[in-house]
């Protein structure tokens, strides 16, 4: 087992094939268990959140929507919003 080499016997090389499947289901189930755990969490709604994501929103879309009256220049500082 340690090599990774199958035996030539037929009733040695079944076990053998038995043995690797459960070493790899064995392996696998702890990868299984966290991707679940963060597929999980990143699919959470946080509704409460809303209004803090609001306006960092307002100001992506301006940059991915400029007004066609503006130049790249403008847009750039339109979306930046008044200097302090």
């Amino acid at each position: 087992m340690r090599y990774h080499i199958p035996p030539s016997e037929d009733d040695l090389r079944k076990k053998y094939e038995e043995k690797i499947e459960s070493l790899q289901e064995d392996e696998s189930r702890p990868l299984r268990r966290v991707w679940s755990e963060r597929n999980q969490w990143h699919h959470k709604t946080f509704p409460w959140q809303d209004h803090l994501l609001l306006p960092a929103a307002q100001k992506i879309s301006i940059w991915e929507n400029p007004s066609p009256r503006l130049s790249p220049k403008q847009a750039g500082s339109a979306a930046l919003g008044p200097p302090p």
